[in-house]
């Protein structure tokens, strides 16, 4: 299926809105746009919710996270001929469209990428790809090509400005659940830093565009850099730039090139093993690509952040699947040791009345202590060394969880064993006891860690083991309860919270993450696995086209208000712990290939949420904690293979 989604012709694949090209550890997310824009947004210890509404956006959170970019123009004489011939590929100014764009992925999961547009009369391609410095400069190769066989002039501009990612994207949240609207207009707004001339480079005072000044550029006017092209028939003309945040001067364009490849292929290099599914390699080499691309620093701090994709500054929780692809993988104890470090040394509370509490002020779910358990056990499988640095954090992880839940017990209402109520997504729905998400993940976390201490014959085991067995009793009664209760009926309906207050349960259910629970307490095994109680909740919600083509969380309507938006990867994933335990090869394999079906791009990136009707209505892309259980579930349902030197 080569196709992308459209209203014509549904369940397509989804287009790859931005590509990354920045190395592991930079101290910008630095992505390459398919309107020939680079971009290069600011990560900062800074929370990035004080980034607030900007320009024509009033609705946005971290609307003005700040970033430089630059975006390439071009402009067609536009004699009398070509009004009346070629007047649909002229732009007059405004960016080159999106929609048309083919890009070149590379099949070794190099950060060279690069894209053409087709306009028929001029072509347009471009290279980009970054150095590996922590300061990092990307470089951008930039080709006119004249694909007729007349003589054609051709203005080739660049605009280049300092200001709120979100008018540089035409969105006001940073991954794009509004939609990218890039509009050359926002480019004129006031809360653009314009740029100068100096000595071969345009600069803000900090960010510098380096261009050729042998060639003929001109500055100002329409655009900010310019040049006037006289291309012979089927004539190519190149230029060079380079982008950066860095004082030094940049190398030279095929110097630098040669020095990302190397870097690039010694990195990757150090993968041990990769699903063992023939022809697998392009995909898990770029997924693996992007999992490195994810460790960043934030600027001036000394430590490294694990983030989750898109143009997100946060790490969130889902986070510690990029761990667990690690651990299949081999080869990156460095990159664990980043992720453990942060959790364990920086976010970790050492005293104080939530002693051993790991937490993020600004993504305060009360699974994340829950989500470095698995972490260190995931860590661990990898390189037992792990086990000896980090067991007495992961301890006082699990003390605090224990002391938390002890505390409903006090609580009125509250469910004795689960955890309080409190944050267990986005959304603080007060009073709540999340049971199958939030208690759902702190479960896992000790599942998790109870099955690496007994391979590490650690005399933590039976402490955890009892406290496990106490929790999943907790949750196995409420289960059984709502079983019991719907018994006569078709339907097994999983309250979000056990108390199944309607009034409640009616305002969590305006949470988009309601389809999530359901599978989660599947895969914990609540139900039993294969039993005919498990198969009436799996029916329940899927009945009635809740689920289609393999795809099983269904959110909202199309962008285009036919078809459905899915929520892609999480309620796979946890079906597929389901369905493996449930011993049911066919329906694992029938998810994971909806999931490489429908939800990775050509170029090997993966949405968060797939829209059936329309491919560039991809948001969150691209998203390390996908590729991180989808290349769980490649490994577990076709093993691995050791990688040949």
């Amino acid at each position: 299926m080569a196709h992308l989604s459209t209203v014509e012709n549904p369940w397509g694949k989804p287009f790859t809105n931005k590509r990354y090209v920045h190395p592991p550890y930079a101290e910008n997310i630095i992505t390459m746009w398919p309107t020939s824009m680079v971009l290069i947004g600011e990560i900062t210890a800074k929370d990035p919710q004080e980034f607030r509404k900007v320009g024509p956006f009033d609705n946005g959170f971290a609307a003005a996270l700040p970033s430089a970019g630059v975006v390439f123009t071009l402009k067609r004489e536009s004699d009398y001929l070509h009004r009346q011939m070629f007047d649909k590929y002229r732009w007059n100014g405004e960016l080159m469209p999106i929609k048309g764009t083919k890009y070149k992925t590379r099949r070794d999961g190099v950060a060279i990428h690069s894209l053409s547009k087709d306009m028929d009369a001029v072509k347009f391609h471009q290279e980009v790809f970054c150095d590996t410095l922590r300061v990092s400069t990307a470089y951008i190769k930039v080709t006119v090509e004249n694909g007729f066989g007349i003589e054609q002039k051709v203005e080739l501009g660049a605009l280049v400005r300092t200001g709120p990612e979100s008018l540089f994207t035409g969105c006001s949240d940073p991954d794009g659940y509004y939609g990218y609207n890039p509009l050359r207009s926002y480019w004129e707004n006031e809360e653009m830093l314009r740029y100068e001339k100096k000595e071969g480079f345009l600069t803000d005072g900090t960010y510098r565009l380096y261009f050729d000044e042998k060639e003929n550029f001109s500055f100002g006017g329409e655009n900010d850099l310019n040049i006037t092209l006289e291309l012979k028939p089927y004539e190519k003309r190149t230029f060079t730039f380079a982008f950066t945040r860095n004082e030094n001067k940049p190398l030279s364009y095929n110097a630098a090139r040669r020095n990302t490849e190397a870097f690039w292929k010694k990195e990757l290099g150090k993968a041990k093993f990769v699903p063992d599914k023939k022809g697998i390699e392009p995909l898990f080499f770029n997924f693996l690509t992007q999992l490195l691309q994810m460790f960043a620093c934030p600027r001036g701090e000394s430590y490294a952040i694990m983030r989750q994709g898109a143009s997100q500054r946060y790490h969130w929780p889902e986070a510690k699947e990029i761990i667990k692809a690690f651990s299949h993988i081999g080869g990156y104890d460095d990159y664990i040791e980043a992720a453990l470090s942060h959790y364990f040394n920086d976010m970790q509370e050492k005293d104080g009345e939530n002693k051993g509490r790991i937490h993020y002020e600004y993504v305060p779910w009360n699974s994340r202590s829950a989500a470095a358990l698995e972490m260190f056990a995931y860590a661990v499988k990898s390189n037992g060394d792990f086990y000896d640095k980090y067991i007495a954090q992961a301890m006082e992880a699990f003390y605090w969880m224990e002391r938390e839940r002890a505390k409903s017990a006090d609580i009125k209402g509250a469910v004795k064993g689960l955890f309080p109520p409190g944050i267990a997504t986005d959304h603080d729905f007060n009073g709540a006891q999340q049971w199958t998400f939030a208690d759902a993940a702190m479960l896992r976390g000790y599942k998790s860690l109870l099955e690496v201490l007994k391979e590490s014959d650690s005399a933590y085991a039976s402490e955890i083991k009892a406290a496990y067995d106490d929790y999943f009793g907790v949750m196995k009664d409420i289960f059984d309860k709502f079983a019991e209760e719907q018994k006569d009926s078709e339907f097994l309906y999983l309250p979000r919270d056990p108390k199944n207050n309607p009034e409640l349960e009616k305002r969590l259910d305006k949470d988009a993450f309601g389809y999530m629970f359901p599978n989660e307490a599947l895969a914990l095994g609540l139900g039993g696995y294969g039993t005919e109680t498990s198969e009436k909740v799996i029916y329940t919600y899927s009945h009635g086209r809740q689920a289609e083509n393999g795809l099983i969380y269904p959110m909202y309507r199309s962008t285009t208000g036919m078809g459905r938006t899915w929520y892609t990867t999480w309620a796979e994933h946890m079906r597929y712990v389901y369905y493996k335990e449930s011993g049911n090869r066919e329906m694992c394999r029938e998810l994971l290939d909806a999931l490489l079906k429908y939800n990775v791009t050509t170029e090997y990136y993966q949405c968060e949420r797939y829209d059936d009707h329309d491919a560039y209505s991809g948001p969150w892309m691209p998203n390390a904690s996908a590729n991180g259980r989808v290349l769980d579930m490649l490994f577990d349902y076709y093993g691995k293979r050791k990688i040949e030197e």
